[in-house]
């Protein structure tokens, strides 16, 4: 399979490093591995001060947008399962099989399109035509049109990440790409807070409201875009006359990458394991605490407060640890307490444990994605980011599907508990095969260090 032009792929066990001869940069896996505190040099940014006025303001633009927008996301969805409960429960199920599987249509061509195209345009657009399916949505919630527009909002969601990915990696190095997107999900942990609380006030007033609220955050979000000055990304090449073909080579190259990747692949599998169980304890947190624990309505409305401000507690906790512990270390440490935090959420019979569990659970989850984004965009070229990254969602993304639906299906015949604790057990599962990710990194600092690397075609 051939790379892009100026491009090749060597490879010495398990590493991987991507030369790009037409800006002489070397994106080495080792370098980055070995990088903890603060990296004496950066290959992205030789030369340049971490955190310069104009990467100062472009990021401070990105924090805003995202808050923004992140809030906007839990208004419209807050909004639409109050509305749909009300009419039919059948609806509510739709809901959230749409906004599951829509982005699992969309993956496969998203990163081939983003690589292609002025990424910071291509995030423009995607959240004004959202913005624009949201602010359709008042218009036709007695209407079938209205599963079709949550679709299209949905849909196009995988588009925004993968612009959003390379431009990060662009206008970042490797002494604060950790930091900012530790602080990124901070920021969407503190929207996750705000966001359901105000699409709950604002439904009360006026149906319309969320939703119009939604469309403006979108909006703006992509407005701001305007105002981010982003480096120049080399675009792959582009065939108008043989689209098909290019989908279907990306596609190809995209998972022989990630096959032979074995860094990415073990990720890949573990988070693929920890969402086949993990994914489900939100779907149903609400049946668990109120027919487990026996809370009311105000029990469990208190209770998703302190879940969205233990995200909140703990993405400021990992912003500070990515100073002490290199990333890959964080993505196991990330794993093993979400896994411990669901343990113990299972077995809670009291709502103090359950508080511990939520932060545990909380604390390991922005760890591990946050690590997990890191490590991705700096071992990926940013040329191939959006291809790349978006195929390594697939797997993750039909195991939340998968684990939502056969957890749905077995409600009837066991008890909820017995359902949970065997959900924490499958997510457990997957601290052990995070240990490679540890293993691979051992490898490389001995193997890689001082040793002639050989080109492979």
């Amino acid at each position: 399979m051939e790379v892009d032009k100026g491009e090749e792929i060597l490879s010495l066990g398990y590493s991987r490093i991507i030369v790009n001869k037409s800006i002489d940069k070397i994106y080495n896996i080792r370098y980055y591995l070995n990088c903890k505190d603060h990296c004496k040099r950066s290959f992205f940014h030789k030369g340049d001060k971490d955190m310069n006025s104009a990467a100062s303001l472009r990021l401070n633009i990105l924090y805003i947008g995202r808050f923004v927008s992140t809030i906007g996301d839990w208004l419209y969805i807050v909004a639409l399962s109050i509305i749909l409960s009300k009419n039919n429960s059948v609806e509510l199920t739709f809901l959230w099989l749409i906004r599951s599987l829509a982005p699992l249509l969309m993956l496969p061509i998203a990163g081939s399109i983003a690589d292609r195209i002025n990424k910071k345009a291509l995030a423009l657009m995607v959240e004004i035509v959202r913005g624009l399916t949201v602010i359709l949505m008042p218009f036709f919630l007695e209407s079938n049109i209205l599963f079709l527009l949550i679709f299209l909002t949905s849909f196009f969601g995988p588009l925004f990440s993968a612009a959003l990915n390379p431009m990060i990696t662009s206008f970042t190095n490797e002494d604060n790409r950790h930091r900012v997107n530790s602080i990124l999900t901070t920021i969407n942990a503190a929207a996750f807070s705000i966001g359901p609380l105000l699409g709950g006030l604002l439904i009360i007033k006026n149906d319309a409201f969320p939703f119009l609220l939604q469309a403006i955050t979108f909006f703006i979000s992509g407005l701001l875009f305007l105002f981010i000055t982003s480096p120049k990304i080399e675009q792959a090449a582009s065939d108008e006359k043989k689209k098909l073909s290019i989908l279907w080579n990306d596609s190809l190259f995209s998972i022989k990458y990630i096959l032979k990747n074995r860094l990415i692949l073990w990720i890949t599998i573990t988070e693929t394991i920890f969402l086949l169980g993990g994914a489900a304890f939100d779907a149903y947190e609400v049946l668990f605490l109120t027919k487990a624990l026996h809370m009311n309505e105000t029990g469990y409305a208190l209770m998703v407060s302190i879940s969205g401000f233990a995200f909140v507690v703990a993405g400021l906790i990992n912003t500070m640890l990515n100073k002490r512990i290199s990333p890959t270390s964080l993505f196991f440490g990330g794993i093993f307490l979400s896994g411990i935090g669901n343990i113990i959420y299972a077995f809670s019979f009291y709502p103090w444990t359950v508080y511990i569990a939520l932060f545990l659970t909380a604390l390991g989850v922005i760890t591990f994605n946050t690590s997990m984004v890191t490590i991705f965009q700096s071992i990926i070229p940013v040329q191939l980011q959006g291809r790349i990254i978006s195929f390594q969602h697939m797997l993750p993304t039909i195991a939340s599907t998968i684990s939502v639906v056969l957890a749905g299906i077995v409600i009837p015949v066991f008890t909820i508990r017995v359902i949970f604790i065997g959900l924490a057990i499958i997510s457990m599962i997957g601290t052990i095969t995070a240990l490679p990710v540890l293993k691979e990194l051992a490898y490389i600092k001995e193997k890689v260090g001082g040793e002639k690397l050989e080109m492979l075609s």
